[in-house]
């Protein structure tokens, strides 16, 4: 650099006109100029430029100035947003970003990140930071998108992105399926179809629109049998065991939701030997596992032994059925020689046709049905006006193991004589005349129609005669004799304890709209001295309608003076009140 005098266009002999005026103040001497240079359009980042300067004074020798060296940068630096994962269930994650500046540019200095919330428009979230990563709070069910620009040293600054460069959404916390009601254990049959679909509310999951997807295996992880296939989708399995396919399978359903979380239930499928007669007449037995015994057509010896067996007389007149131990299911649909249910919980169903007849060409079933011991349900269904049946809850002779029992009676018949035996039993009669014997424990008979016979020998028994004239007798313990309706009327209890045993009148009176609480005094119901012992009468509509009393059950061997209100109970019936049902009462 030389001063020229704008004066002359010379170089000036004047020092004070020079490029450097004097400087006069502490430290004097000093001065600086100050110059700017503008690259060329082809210069690239790296280029480097330097200056150097040497001041003359006059005759003084040259003073030169140290070199300076300045590095040219013209590209812009580039960044970007990691990626991200589709979707994350916390609101707070964290976001992380990375950048470079070229070979010899100046380096990163900044970065500037922008967020995008739902679609909208994109707004800086950080800037000018020198971080590379940070925790962004955000909101469930919110979707973020995200880009990042790049500044440098030189002041270059990265293009603007058009589009983001992650996003992630926000969802729900998952919330694990669970187990709402566990799979019922199930039992199929060799050579017969299994068709089973999980109940809809076996698994639940609370999160909203969240749907299961099911598999299926044995408990020890080993797959199903080839038999048996299942359809993950709505959870049915199906198929048909052979032959030799009968055993305990223990299977495991698991159910997973879209994030995998899972919840699993372990159910026993039973498959039972099948034991298939023909329409012979067949002698069957069973295994020591469970067992289907089917005698088809012909009069068959069918013995399920150990097990927990079904037995199949099917038709043939004189199928003779019996369960031994576990708990048998006996079934027969047109009569039987006989069935014994053996030890275990055993279910005998049986109906006799109307044409059935003994082997002695009677229609009689004479002691030839027990349930035996456990506690066994036996329903019998008669068709035949002189029908005769004679039947065992229990074993003949009473014993520890024998069980609480229920009988019904179906249909049309003549008479039946049933022994209930031990443990506390209940009895659901017919149309027929029975004869019952609630023999030890705590019994609940109910005759229904017919002229019935009920004892309730040993325990404190409950005796419903239901409608026709019945005879009962309570026995030793506390009785109850219960009434429900004015068809009832006609009974002769044999053996009533004053002051132990109650004439229950709550249904009855209930029956005739009755709904205050001393019916005696509002005329009712009375006792009166009748034909060989104490009547109860009943009045329908009491001492102010124009009914009168009527006798209703007569208490044999007893005087009216030595009866009062205690003997009656005017309360339900606590321990019948589910079992004596209106149903119950036709």
């Amino acid at each position: 650099m030389t001063s020229i005098d704008p004066a002359t266009g010379e170089q000036p002999i004047n020092p004070l006109l020079g490029l450097l005026p004097p400087n006069l103040t502490a430290p004097e001497g000093d001065g600086f100029v100050s110059y700017s240079v503008r690259p060329k359009a082809t210069i690239t980042t790296g280029t480097v430029i330097d200056a150097e300067a040497t001041i003359v004074f006059d005759i003084n020798e040259p003073i030169d100035t140290p070199a300076i060296l300045n590095t040219i940068d013209v590209d812009k630096p580039t960044s970007t947003i990691n990626p991200l994962a589709a979707t994350i269930n916390e609101p707070n994650f964290t976001v992380t970003w990375a950048g470079n500046d070229n070979a010899g540019g100046s380096a990163l200095a900044s970065f500037t990140v922008y967020v995008s919330d739902n679609g909208s428009a994109f707004v800086p979230w950080l800037e000018k930071s020198t971080l590379t990563e940070a925790i962004f709070k955000g909101e469930t069910n919110h979707t973020y998108a995200f880009y990042s620009v790049a500044a440098d040293n030189a002041g270059n600054v990265q293009v603007l992105p058009t589009v983001a460069q992650a996003s992630i959404k926000v969802v729900p916390k998952n919330t694990a399926p669970v187990l709402a009601n566990p799979i019922k254990d199930l039992s199929t049959s060799e050579e017969t179809l299994l068709n089973f679909t999980l109940p809809a509310n076996t698994f639940s999951d609370s999160d909203a629109g969240d749907s299961l997807i099911y598999s299926a295996n044995l408990e020890n992880g080993n797959p199903l049998p080839n038999w048996l296939s299942f359809n993950t989708v709505n959870g049915t399995f199906s198929g048909t065991p052979g032959n030799n396919d009968s055993g305990i399978l223990n299977i495991q359903v698991t159910a997973s939701d879209k994030s995998g979380a899972t919840v699993s239930d372990i159910f026993t499928l039973t498959v039972i030997n099948a034991v298939n007669g023909n329409s012979a007449n067949n002698n069957l037995s069973g295994s020591a596992n469970a067992d289907l015994l089917n005698g088809f057509a012909g009069d068959d010896y069918l013995e399920g032994l150990a097990g927990d067996d079904t037995l199949d007389g099917g038709t043939g007149r004189l199928d003779r059925l019996f369960g031994g131990a576990g708990n048998d299911t006996i079934i027969d649909p047109d009569g039987i020689e006989g069935a014994h249910g053996g030890t275990g919980n055993d279910t005998i169903s049986v109906t006799f046709a109307s044409s059935w007849i003994n082997s002695s060409n009677t229609p009689r079933s004479d002691g030839k049905i027990t349930g035996g011991y456990g506690d066994d349900n036996i329903t019998v269904t008669m068709n035949h006006s002189q029908f005769y049946l004679n039947l065992k809850g229990d074993e003949p002779t009473n014993n520890a193991l024998d069980g609480n029992d229920e009988i019904t009676l179906f249909g049309t018949y003549q008479n039946s004589v049933v022994d209930l035996g031990g443990g506390n039993d209940i009895f659901y009669g017919g149309n027929g005349k029975d004869s019952v014997s609630g023999k030890a424990g705590n019994d609940l008979l109910l005759g229904r129609g017919g002229n019935d016979a009920l004892t309730g020998d040993g325990g404190n028994d409950t005796l419903l005669g239901g409608a026709s004239s019945d005879t009962l007798t309570g026995g030793a313990g506390i009785d109850q004799f219960v009434y429900t309706n004015l068809s009832d009327a006609g009974d002769v209890i044999k053996d009533f304890k004053v002051g132990e045993d109650k004439i229950v009148l709550s249904d009855l009176l209930s029956s005739v709209g009755y709904t205050a609480n001393n019916p005696m005094a509002d005329g009712y119901v009375r006792w009166v001295a009748g034909s060989g012992g104490a009547s109860v009468q009943v009045d329908p509509d009491g001492q102010l309608g124009s009914s009168v009393f009527k006798p209703f059950a007569t208490l044999e061997n007893l005087s009216a003076n030595a009866l009062s209100a205690n003997d009656l109970s005017f309360k339900n019936c606590l321990t019948c009140q589910s079992l004596f049902s209106a149903t119950n009462y036709v």
